[in-house]
Parts: C-alpha cells; sequence; structure tokens
C-alpha cells in the first residue's frame, strides 16, 4: 500500500465529512496502543459513479438548492430562520472527487427576534456544547392578546455557572420568572403576557449541551 494516498488521519472525537475516493479502491488502516480503549467508530460506504463527488447531504437545520454531484457541479446552502450558516455557502465538485469545501452548518444564533405563534429555542451549537464566555438574547413577541407557554425538552448546563433567565417581558429590568442551571428539568413556564426574555449566560470554563425549549402562545 506504498502507493496510496493519504486522505484522513483521524484520532479523537472529531469526525471528517463525505470521503470519497479516486478509484474503485479504498483502504483503511486502524491502529491502537497498550492503553485506555475507546467507543471506536462506525463507517458506511456505498458506490457512486466515477466523476462524482458523492452527495455532501443537507445541514441539520438547514437546506440546498442543487441536485447534482459530478464534476463541476455546484451546491448552495442555507439555514432556517433563527439558525447561522458556519462555512461556504456555495460548494463545487472538484475534479479530484472532492467537494472544494466541507458542507457547512447551521448553528443557533445568540441573537434573535421570534415572532411566530410557536416554535423551537435551542442554546448555540446544541446538541453540541455551547461556547464559553456568551451572553446570548432571545426575545418572543406573540400576538398582543395572548401569553407565552414554554416548555423544557432538554436541559444540561455547567451548574451555578452558566445559567439561562426567562423574563416577563422584553426588557433587560423585567421580572424574572426562573433562573436555570444544572440538569434538572423545570415545570413549564407561562407568561402574563406576549412578550418573553430569554438571557443565556456562560463562563470561561466548562461548556455543556445546553438547552432545547419549545414555545406556544
Amino acid at each position: 500500500m506504498k502507493d496510496c494516498v493519504l486522505f484522513y488521519s483521524l484520532s479523537g472525537t472529531s469526525t471528517p465529512d463525505l470521503v470519497v475516493s479516486t478509484s474503485h479502491q479504498m483502504w483503511l488502516n486502524f491502529k491502537t496502543d497498550d492503553t485506555s480503549g475507546s467507543l471506536g467508530f462506525k463507517v458506511s460506504y456505498e458506490e457512486i459513479e466515477q466523476g462524482s463527488c458523492g452527495d455532501p447531504g443537507i445541514p441539520a437545520y438547514g437546506k440546498r438548492e442543487g441536485a447534482g454531484f459530478r464534476h463541476g457541479d455546484k451546491l448552495y446552502f442555507e439555514c432556517l430562520p433563527a439558525f447561522e450558516l458556519v462555512g461556504k455557502k456555495n460548494i463545487t465538485c472538484q475534479k479530484n472527487n472532492q467537494w472544494s469545501a466541507k458542507k457547512p452548518s447551521c448553528v443557533f444564533s445568540c441573537f434573535f427576534n421570534f415572532t411566530t405563534p410557536s416554535g423551537v429555542l435551542l442554546s448555540p451549537n446544541y446538541p453540541q456544547e455551547y461556547g464559553n464566555n456568551m451572553h446570548c438574547v432571545w426575545l418572543i413577541i406573540t400576538n398582543p392578546e395572548s401569553r407565552i407557554n414554554l416548555a423544557f425538552n432538554d436541559l444540561s448546563m455547567e451548574k451555578q455557572f452558566d445559567f439561562l433567565s426567562i423574563k416577563d417581558g422584553g426588557k433587560a429590568e423585567s421580572p424574572i420568572l426562573g433562573t436555570f442551571s444544572g440538569d434538572v428539568l423545570p415545570p413549564p413556564i407561562t407568561t402574563s403576557a406576549h412578550v418573553a426574555r430569554l438571557e443565556f449566560l456562560t463562563d470561561h470554563t466548562y461548556t455543556d449541551r445546553g438547552f432545547n425549549i419549545t414555545f406556544t402562545s
């Protein structure tokens, strides 16, 4: 296997994007040492026609334009409202059977005003870990005659150091309905009017999965 081209040398927990060989063969070599073990890996493969880069997929919370995966074909990506695109907005299938860039990802924005009667609010990068030193603010503004109900689907934050506050109104000084940390799911929360303010603050040390909240009015 001296003439093989090395695509990736992987270790740890980071995963590559789609890998496409330049011919009909591919070689995988797995080595471990004599210390601790781990979960390992799972890889799926499929045969594709020559001159193709393969389907890179669609980002979670995103959408894609373009359906061709052959040399010269382009794909265009964008994210759903409240999400920000991280990476390239468009990628091209190159003659080496590789895309010009990795498929982008869609990360929940740190600042957004929701004006829909219902929706989902996530910590940035959920369900992966949020970042350090964050200060995010979200407003939920619904019909003036309605109230807002917020239900926690998931909660996992560094206890006593990372916080999510829910306020009864849209201002920074609005009354606090609850401040949450740790991993205990709180009961649903209902505002007294049609506006809610959520503030998320993290420190400079540990991070975690964050939160997933459904709101309805």
